[in-house]
């Protein structure tokens, strides 16, 4: 096992930044990329080092940990000319971005020898300060020394097999999390028609059969399959869903719930 020295992420948005801040409050030196001028000032007020491209995070960093949108961001932040892979020669990359299984592995086929590579996207806990669950996907499970520094922003991790299980794991469990979403927002228009206060109606079910994530986390995912114009929770779940149709087609796998509830975000 080797104590990691400096902890590398790139992409510094909602998620990058509550993984600095964790690293910071454990003691790691943090070194950061994100093009975004916004996403730099953050750093800075942090005490996190701002990078002038992945290659430099790279270069400098035992582990880094990526956190950008899509999975044509994650190849060209690891592939790119300007990165991790080409500038990395030891060390953990952990693609923590969801950006379906067939690219993990696509990515996780390319990556150099000398380099661990970790499939290990996350779920959100919205505690203060936010924590995520961490589903790892690997040739072999992290070491302490990963699993120390995931501690630091995870309230838990597992292991779920090969690259691409992680991935997978995320795909199903953001279906089951959005899905479920639409069915209670057509469920509280029901509610509407027949005069029931929509806030009661959430506590009612919250303490009955209807209780779930969804409703527990109302105020945050309301939005979501409401007439209001898109923000950046509906154009990630739109994405999340597409990538878990992809992937469902590939396995010959039908889910018409999940087409459904696509076509209503997309509307």
């Amino acid at each position: 096992m080797v104590e990691t020295k400096v902890a590398g992420l790139i992409g510094f948005g909602a998620l990058g930044t509550v993984a600095g801040a964790a690293l910071k409050r454990e003691g790691y030196r943090v070194m950061a990329y994100d093009p975004s001028p916004a996403a730099q000032v953050e750093m800075k007020s942090l005490g996190v080092d701002v990078a002038a491209g992945p290659a430099e995070v790279g270069r400098a960093c035992d582990v880094v940990a990526v956190f950008v949108l899509d999975a044509d961001q994650a190849r060209a932040v690891l592939l790119g000319p300007d990165g991790v892979f080409g500038a990395m020669s030891k060390g953990v990359v952990l693609l923590q971005s969801t950006v379906g299984p067939e690219a993990a592995r696509d990515i996780a086929g390319r990556c150099p020898v000398g380099i661990t590579f970790f499939d290990a996207p996350v779920t959100v806990r919205r505690s203060t300060p936010p924590t995520f669950f961490c589903l790892i996907a690997g040739a072999q499970a992290p070491d302490p020394a990963i699993r120390k520094l995931l501690d630091s922003y995870c309230h838990d991790m597992a292991f779920v097999g090969p690259v691409g299980a992680g991935q997978a794991a995320k795909l199903v469990n953001n279906v089951m999390s959005i899905v479920n979403t639409a069915v209670a927002t057509e469920a509280l228009q029901l509610a509407d028609a027949f005069g029931i206060d929509r806030e009661t109606m959430i506590r009612l079910a919250s303490n009955g059969s209807g209780s779930s994530h969804a409703l527990s986390t109302w105020d945050i995912r309301k939005t979501l399959f409401e007439g209001v114009p898109a923000d950046d929770s509906r154009i990630t779940s739109k994405k999340d869903l597409s990538a878990a149709l992809q992937s469902a087609g590939a396995a010959g796998v039908q889910m018409p719930m999940t087409t459904r509830a696509l076509d209503l975000l997309v509307k």
